[in-house]
């Protein structure tokens, strides 16, 4: 996949993530279960790409909803299982971008929990996206504000031990769309290649 296809990829999903998350954002509230979550934010993104008033670009996209790992050593329903996946089907292999979700609120979803073994890490130590160049981590904020969360994810990578060892760049500021204000970008490095990491922070208080 060139620069500039990888590049487009990554806007068409933001895009659709927004637009998704746009459409749900009535529905989110500060006592929503992250699986539930992620399931009205998929529903409307699937909703989007199947509306015929929709870019043609997006007939091209399809979401699957808790997609099971591919690689290591389990098989079958004991493989461990994303949250979401985004792939595109205009150029073979199909790119795809693969998303963890936590929730943030204090109290009862520190960020640890976003950036440990079940969240981040499971992509530094390459349980997940193994063969892929960049993943999503989506934050659901249930209480405070977006810089709040922002500054702890920051300061949590930079300062978790696995994390930092294997901390290449950021996280920094960035911005995909303007639709999705607040996002973070970090590089991590690892066994075979290493992974660029989007962090999406979407407000459901």
């Amino acid at each position: 996949m060139t620069v500039p296809y990888k590049r487009a990829f990554t806007k068409r999903v933001h895009e659709l993530l927004a637009k998704g998350y746009s459409v749900a954002r009535s529905d989110l509230t500060s006592t929503l279960e992250e699986e539930v979550i992620t399931e009205k934010i998929a529903f409307a993104i699937d909703d989007i790409i199947n509306d015929p008033n929709s870019p043609s670009i997006y007939s091209r996209f399809y979401v699957n909803i808790e997609p099971r790992v591919r690689h290591g050593n389990r098989t079958g329903k004991r493989r461990k299982r994303l949250d979401l996946a985004l792939k595109c089907t205009t150029s073979v292999p199909h790119p795809e971008l693969l998303f963890e979700a936590k929730r943030l609120r204090a109290p009862g979803h520190p960020v640890g929990t976003y950036l440990g073994k079940n969240g981040l890490l499971c992509f530094v130590t390459e349980e997940y996206g193994k063969e892929s160049h960049t993943g999503v981590m989506l934050g659901y904020f249930q209480s405070n504000d977006l810089p709040h969360w922002q500054n702890k994810i920051i300061s949590g990578c930079q300062g978790k031990h696995k994390l930092k060892t294997a901390l290449l760049m950021g996280p920094i500021a960035i911005t995909v769309v303007p639709a999705l204000p607040g996002e973070l970008l970090s590089l991590h490095n690892r066994t075979t290649l290493p992974i660029s990491i989007y962090h999406i922070l979407l407000d459901c208080t």
